[in-house]
């Protein structure tokens, strides 16, 4: 029997991010053996196993500050991962061990197995030079661009296959001298499983107000202060209500300019709730909104969105429109908050038609759904394990 034994590493925690935990699943519903190493939230067990995945957990500090904060961490979880790697490898013997980025050079952690002939995945889901050029203003003649570009590419090097989570990623990767047959994209989709129809509410569908929901972890890039900068200039003249779920190290800023902008009526922070209560909070929504900032992240609230049948307006980023055009998502100038009122102002009086953008965004989806994506991330771990698996 082949060994279908594989080990993922996630520096985040579990089942929290639901992208990992698609993918763990899907190995596990098609045969593999499947454990998992990420971090330890208080009140987590070290170990539990979770719909039949072996969860492995570190506890290690995770602070997403300044660029020396980000160095100590990483270093330090470098580290911890590298031994619990191969305590882990000595025992269950993997055929494949993914590492989720970031950082990318989590992947020498495991260059013991590697020498022993395992497969290793990189799986990219951010491309941190590209991210970090763009926070900072910077090019690529930058000291620590070249440093990012560095370790991305001795790390795609090293690595036997690279996942991108969408085309302009895997574009860039080519373009820094990485083989096109070493990488594969596989869109961040939802899992149709969990996000389908059968969840859909269409409760409110604007009358007198407009509700808009945003999801995920709080940080600058997401643009929500381009968000309130548009509600603050619409106050008073029309009721647009804004639902935050989740929480993050640039909450506490975004509570301020609330505060600052007087629009406390029309912004509510839920912090991180349960799967079923952030269903609940879309559902009873108008429209999702990505004013993401920064190219190179991946869609993945988009997808969720229109999953759902939500209409989404969502920043002018190519990341969103390689897959949406406009007539399927309705796009606004990033970091703009008048172009983003002006489009408020328009849907509360009925100049854009919401239904229509949700339906042709939905049809298109179809193309990205994750039972056509898993193919793909199955088939990578075909070609590594010579399995025979049903896809």
């Amino acid at each position: 029997m082949k060994n279908k034994r594989i080990l993922i590493i996630r520096r985040a925690y579990y089942p929290a991010e639901l992208h990992v935990k698609r993918n763990a699943e899907t190995l596990f519903k098609h045969g593999f053996e499947v454990d998992l190493l990420c971090l330890q939230k208080p009140g987590e067990r070290k170990f539990e196993i979770i719909n039949g995945i072996n969860v492995h957990r570190l506890r290690i500090r995770s602070t997403r500050s300044s660029l020396t904060n980000y160095i100590i961490e990483y270093s330090i979880f470098f580290l911890y991962i590298s031994i619990k790697l191969n305590l882990l490898f000595l025992r269950r013997r993997y055929s494949v061990i993914e590492i989720d980025s970031m950082p990318n050079f989590l992947v020498f952690a495991a260059f013991i197995p590697k020498i022993f002939g395992i497969n290793i995945i990189l799986y990219a889901f951010e491309s941190m030079p590209e991210l970090w050029q763009q926070r900072k203003n910077i090019g690529n003649t930058n000291i620590i661009s070249r440093i990012l570009n560095f370790e991305e590419k001795i790390s795609n090097c090293f690595a036997d296959k690279i996942i991108c989570c969408h085309d302009m990623a895997k574009t860039s990767i080519i373009e820094k001298g990485t083989p096109e047959r070493k990488i594969s994209v596989v869109l961040n989709v939802p899992d149709d499983s969990i996000f389908n129809d059968q969840l859909v509410e269409n409760k409110n569908l604007y009358q007198n107000s407009i509700r808009i929901v945003q999801h995920g972890t709080i940080t600058e890039n997401y643009g929500i202060q381009i968000v309130l900068g548009a509600i603050k200039i619409l106050k008073g003249e029309i009721d647009l209500f804004y639902d935050i779920i989740g929480d993050g190290e640039y909450r506490k800023e975004l509570e301020s300019l609330v505060k600052l902008y007087n629009i406390e009526k029309y912004v509510k922070f839920h912090g991180f709730v349960s799967f079923n209560k952030m269903i609940g909070i879309i559902s009873s929504s108008d429209i999702g909104i990505v004013p993401m900032l920064w190219e190179y992240q991946s869609p993945n609230k988009m997808f969720e969105f229109i999953a759902l049948h939500k209409p989404v307006i969502a920043s002018d980023r190519m990341t969103f429109k390689q897959y949406f055009n406009e007539k399927e998502v309705i796009y606004f100038k990033t970091g703009n908050s008048s172009d983003l009122s002006v489009l408020f102002k328009n849907i509360s009086k009925n100049k854009i038609d919401l239904q229509n953008y949700s339906s042709n965004a939905y049809k298109k989806y179809e193309n990205y759904r994750w039972s056509r994506m898993k193919e793909i991330y199955l088939g990578i771990y075909n070609e590594l394990t010579n399995s025979n698996l049903s896809l």
